[in-house]
């Protein structure tokens, strides 16, 4: 993990328990530009998002002992007063991405892919989404 830095702005948390996964978004994301911070658990992100003030946090929606849908309710009154937004990343279907929690701070959901360029036009569209609520981003 990096230090905490003053400029949130293109700072990204990605919490997965897939340490393939984290190691190919964090590439990703590093290659446009972003500052990555990586997790590979649910226990624990509520801290890392005191420490690093992420303006985005990416969860894996399948994850043990708690799913990333279920940590985004937990969490939900620390994203907004952080003004995180949430990008739900997973492989599950997408009808059983539209069960997923809607309201804000969650932005949306990518469905795991191995196109880098498909993963970066989808998160950067869900990340102006937010910019235009007049969040910052």
């Amino acid at each position: 993990m990096r230090a905490p830095n003053a400029n949130r702005a293109g700072r990204v948390l990605v919490v997965d328990d897939d340490e393939v996964q984290l190691t190919i978004v964090r590439a990703w994301l590093e290659s446009d530009g972003y500052q990555v911070v990586t997790h590979n658990k649910p226990e624990g992100t509520s801290t890392i998002v005191f420490r690093e003030r992420p303006s985005i946090v990416i969860l894996d929606v399948v994850m043990p002992n708690l799913s990333g849908d279920a940590l985004a309710r937990l969490l939900a009154a620390t994203w907004k007063e952080f003004d995180v937004g949430v990008v739900f990343y997973t492989v599950k279907d997408p009808a059983t991405l539209r069960t997923l929690p809607q309201q804000l701070p969650v932005l949306g959901a990518i469905h795991k892919t191995t196109d880098g360029t498909e993963f970066l036009r989808q998160f950067k569209n869900l990340v102006a989404s937010k910019v235009s609520r007049g969040a910052r981003a």
